[in-house]
Order: structure tokens, then C-alpha cells, then sequence
């Protein structure tokens, strides 16, 4: 059967066994569900929204995954385990927060200890200048880099002095001490 409702069209109850065709801006009130087989598509440009101020809740009570696809290849896989899936990459212009750790533009910045723990080599690598700063609380303190292939080992501090420590008989040692104030 088909309704042509030019004005407006209120129903109280509609049961579809079939596929049902809205066209134009359609509103639906109270809890408005799709049978277990169903599909709800959207026109080009189509969109799903809710009154100004209420959430849009879309529910699989029985744990299944929600899919977002386009042209039949799935984006967006959001599991039963409150996990996303994306095939594609993440583009997050406020920055992205996990755990404790805060990546915004080119910093990430931890709120507790950062550990960097690999199977194999760590490398920093620095493509123009070879400079590697140390820094506590925003104040550099020494710094690490290359000039004409050599390697320069540098306390920021003024008067600070170099320290090479080591543990002999499970005593800290001090082996060699760089006198600043002194001219090394």
C-alpha cells in the first residue's frame, strides 16, 4: 500500500513487514525500533538527529558489534567491549587522551612516571639539529649533541659540574667529577 500524506501523516502504531520509505524530514517519538533483520539506510547526505540537549542512542542489547561502513567496506567497528576499531587512520585535532598520557600536536605529556620499554633498540633521532635537552620542571639542566661528528656532553647549569657515577661493592662512587666553576 502506498500513503501519500502531503501535510502531515500521525500515527500511533506502525508494523512494516516490508521495506518503508520516508521521504522529506520525518520525526519519530517515543522508543522507535528496527526488527533484528532490519536496516536503517540514509539517504545521501541523510542524517540521524536528536533534540538539541538529548543524547542519540544506538543499543545492541544482546552484545553484538555496531558497524559503520561505506561503499560496503567497514570503518568503524564499535565492540561489545566498549573497543573501537578504525581502518583508517585517526585524525584527533584537540589532541588525544589514553590513560595518562596526553598527545597534542608535538608533545605528549604524562601526569605520572613515562616509561619507554621496547623488545629492542630505542632510537631518538633528530632529522636537522642532533639535539638532545634535558629538562626538570621546564628548566634545561643538560643537553646532548653532535658538532663536526663529535659528540657533546653539556651542563646547561651555570658552574654545574659532570659526574660520572657508578656503584663499586654496592657503595655509590663518584670516578670522574668535571669542576665547572673551575674550568672542568
Amino acid at each position: 500500500a502506498v500513503i501519500d500524506a502531503f501535510a502531515a501523516l500521525s500515527v500511533v502504531d506502525l508494523l512494516v513487514d516490508d521495506a518503508l520509505t520516508v521521504t522529506g524530514v520525518s520525526t519519530f517519538g517515543g522508543g522507535t525500533s528496527i526488527s533484528t533483520a532490519g536496516v536503517l539506510s540514509l539517504e545521501a547526505g541523510g542524517s540521524l538527529t536528536t533534540a538539541a540537549g538529548n543524547d542519540l542512542n544506538i543499543v545492541y542489547p544482546d552484545g553484538r558489534s555496531l558497524f559503520f561502513k561505506e561503499a560496503g567496506t567497514t570503518t568503524l567497528t564499535l565492540d561489545n567491549a566498549q573497543g573501537a576499531t578504525f581502518a583508517g587512520v585517526v585524525t584527533a585535532n584537540a589532541g588525544v587522551v589514553v590513560d595518562e598520557m596526553t598527545l597534542d600536536a608535538d608533545t605528549l605529556t604524562a601526569t605520572d612516571t613515562f616509561t619507554v620499554d621496547a623488545a629492542s633498540t630505542i632510537t631518538l633521532d633528530s632529522a636537522t639539529s642532533g639535539n638532545l635537552s634535558l629538562k626538570v620542571s621546564g628548566t634545561l639542566y643538560a643537553s646532548l649533541y653532535h658538532d663536526s661528528n663529535h659528540l657533546h656532553i653539556k651542563s646547561q647549569i651555570s658552574d654545574g659540574d659532570l659526574k660520572l657515577q657508578g656503584v663499586d661493592g654496592g657503595s655509590l662512587v663518584t670516578a670522574l667529577t668535571l669542576d665547572m666553576s673551575d674550568a672542568g
